[in-house]
């Protein structure tokens, strides 16, 4: 389905619009729209973690502060659905989910790709274990696509 309608004139128009999209954040942010960053995992080569990252860096790159990226993929999407009560903050009585990493995102978000650790669910899962996580993930993806 997803190369169905790839047709030059479709891509054209996807290219435009998507330019048009991007030029459109900063006067969204200026207008006080709280934007949500999000992955379409359904989408084949989108993976949770990096995609975000990935858009992160895209309204950045758009005209957002890292701060104000950050914050839409961060604590806008805990208040659009009212879960402040539970996530959020680093706060006694609140889920613990968030990553660790090695530098400041907010002087460069490069250091999203230093990641130490991240809590989610009660478990720790230091950088050795996301490297075998990610490992165990790559080569099931290539036995799949060996037979």
């Amino acid at each position: 389905m997803l190369t169905k309608y790839m047709t030059p004139a479709y891509i054209v128009w996807t290219k435009v619009r998507y330019a048009k999209t991007l030029q459109q954040i900063p006067r969204q942010q200026a207008l006080g729209v709280q934007l949500l960053a999000g992955t379409d995992l359904t989408v084949p080569y989108i993976y949770p973690g990096s995609s975000v990252h990935d858009e992160i860096r895209l309204m950045a790159s758009a005209g957002q502060t890292n701060s104000q990226a950050l914050q839409a993929a961060t604590t806008h999407p805990v208040q659009f659905f009212g879960l402040q009560k539970s996530l959020g903050s680093v706060e006694a009585g609140k889920r613990a989910e968030f990553v660790l990493l090695d530098g400041n995102p907010l002087a460069d978000l490069d250091n999203l790709d230093h990641i130490q650790a991240v809590i989610t669910h009660g478990r720790v899962l230091r950088k050795p274990e996301l490297e075998a996580l990610t490992l165990s993930a790559a080569n099931a993806v290539l036995s799949r696509t060996q037979h």
